[in-house]
């Protein structure tokens, strides 16, 4: 539920919407995406670190722009900067042989001419590239490079995407309403305790009987809140954070009337395992959504194996179980994220330093875990688990550590990897949500997320073709939180949140549904069970954007 900075951004999508309250969202049409790579052939010798690139007849210019995300193009055009002008010049904009290049390595060579521009002075040259686009994007490409020559002999001098005036790819779709049509909606579970706000239960459960006799113990209100989400993540019922389980005899069994009070756990707390896992697979299958386990950092290898045996049988067969290893070991505010370093160092887990040997070992505990829900899910491993590799503190650590694990046959004899990757988008940490600009606020603050968080994910998912999902996501006050929770304005934002993430992710899990809201923290969608949806504009976003978007 912390975020932490990113190291680099990769490239920037701008979107314009317009007015949202109470209607429908209303989607962007014009789209601008900043490069993923750039170099040229002979000057740039920095491994891609030059700020600024050289064309000349001899000297070669490629820039690369994803595609990922973009659909029903009518019109894309690819802009330059010129950022110091010598002589007049015609500019040329060619295909590239290739898109398999990286910055620093082998580079393409120029392939047929798109288009050219007399060049008298400094300021972006801009080129139409629409066809050569739509090409790509029929092909099933993940990337479109662009190469540029002039007719000079001499150097003339264009930014890179590390200088001030990034190269840009603008792009115009005839996508008018109804969004992409792909990214779906889970939610997250808070804290099972009486001061939480979420009224799970029904009441007078006899909880040594319920499960044998198939008892349906959950509150109606509480199931018919459910109905826009797709996945259910159980990461706070299962009490992950500082868990001191690791043998499968330790887990809460179904017929414990303990269930009903997990709590939250500290590093002190002594071992108290979680919500029965009988009771998640139960809810899942009489609300028709898919499991989102996240096991306990310490769990060895049989509690995998026996976790996956159970949700093998007990399952409905046409929903998934998705399967992470514990929650944010980068967030040192958890036990597991010491416990990780501490084994990554003892195991001698690839990476430069401790954080990367540690970040290194959650990736490797993912696999292990992985290979026994194989073991055992056989056949029906690919429809029916999602294999979950979670990240959102240092970026560099996670994709270092991804490459060192995943395409290791000393660490990952078994081959596994991931089908998501998941990344936790919040937005208005640092707000005050009694602020009188606090609704400008949080969309300036939810296009710079978008941009340092979202875009940068997308990167590494497109670099290891793996989709990309949110395991947590939503607005992140803890300054007068319930104030702008309970804003009507909110509705607004979340709107244009979801629009804004929606072509990236296949899957985004808001945290959370239902959960006390106080000045230093409000992440409920609704504060509690049964609060009024009038009340609750978080929640009547959700709702409304799921309609809108099927």
């Amino acid at each position: 539920m912390r975020r932490l900075s990113m190291l680099f951004l990769s490239f920037a999508l701008l979107v314009s919407i317009g007015t949202l309250y109470p209607g429908a969202p209303v989607h962007a049409a014009t789209v601008t995406v900043n490069a993923v790579a750039d170099t040229d052939t002979q000057s740039d010798v920095s491994a891609g670190t030059n700020a600024t690139l050289h064309a000349s007849q001899w000297n070669h210019m490629f820039v690369k722009f994803s595609l990922s995300g973009l659909s029903s193009v009518m019109n894309v055009k690819v802009r330059v900067y010129h950022s110091s002008h010598q002589n007049n010049h015609t500019l040329y904009i060619h295909q590239a042989s290739t898109e398999n290049w990286n910055e620093g390595g082998t580079k393409p060579s120029l392939g047929s001419q798109i288009a050219s521009k007399s060049v008298t002075g400094i300021g972006y040259q801009e080129f139409d590239v629409t066809a050569a686009v739509q090409a790509k994007l029929s092909e099933g490409a993940a990337s479109a490079t662009f190469g540029f020559s002039t007719d000079l002999g001499t150097w003339e001098a264009y930014q890179s995407r590390e200088g001030a005036n990034k190269p840009q790819m603008i792009v115009t779709t005839s996508d008018s309403g109804g969004g992409s049509g792909t990214m779906k909606i889970g939610t997250n579970f808070w804290f099972l305790a009486s001061w939480s706000g979420e009224s799970p239960f029904k009441t007078g459960i006899d909880w040594a009987t319920a499960y044998s006799s198939g008892t349906d113990i959950w509150n109606p209100t509480f199931i018919s809140e459910l109905a826009p989400y797709t996945t259910l993540r159980f990461m706070d019922w299962g009490a992950t954070n500082n868990s001191k389980v690791q043998y499968w005899s330790q887990r809460r069994l179904p017929t414990d009337p303990g269930n009903t009070d997990i709590g939250y756990i500290d590093g002190s707390s002594p071992l108290r395992p979680g919500l029965a896992y009988e009771w998640m697979i139960d809810l899942c299958n009489r609300t028709n959504k898919d499991m989102w386990v996240t096991l306990p950092h310490m769990a060895d290898n049989n509690y995998a194996n026996q976790l996956a045996q159970l949700i093998k049988s007990k399952l409905n067969p046409n929903l998934k179980v998705y399967v992470e290893y514990s929650n944010e070991t980068w967030n040192g505010a958890f036990t597991q994220f010491q416990y990780t370093i501490d084994q990554g160092v003892a195991g001698g887990l690839p990476g430069m330093n401790q954080w990367y040997q540690g970040g290194a070992y959650s990736l490797y505990r993912s696999v292990n875990i992985w290979r026994e829900f194989a073991s055992v899910f056989g056949s029906e491993m690919e429809s029916r688990v999602v294999r979950v590799a979670s990240f959102s503190g240092n970026y560099d650590i996670f994709d270092v550590g991804y490459n060192n694990i995943m395409n290791s046959p000393s660490w990952n004899r078994t081959g596994q990897k991931a089908d998501m990757i998941a990344i936790a988008p919040y937005v208005g940490g640092n707000l005050d949500g009694s602020s009188p600009t606090i609704q400008s606020q949080f969309r300036q603050d939810t296009d710079t997320k978008f941009t340092t968080r979202v875009l940068t994910a997308v990167a590494i998912a497109d670099k290891y073709n793996v989709k990309l999902g949110a395991y947590e996501g939503g607005q992140h006050l803890t300054t007068n939180a319930h104030t702008w929770s309970a804003n009507q304005q909110i509705y607004n934002e979340y709107l244009y949140m979801l629009d804004k993430f929606a072509p990236y992710f296949e899957l985004f899990n808001h945290y959370a549904h239902a959960g006390t809201w106080s000045s230093g923290g409000a992440w409920g969608a609704k504060a509690y069970t049964g609060q009024p949806i009038a009340d609750a504009p978080k929640y009547r976003a959700i709702v409304d954007w799921v309609a809108s978007n099927p």
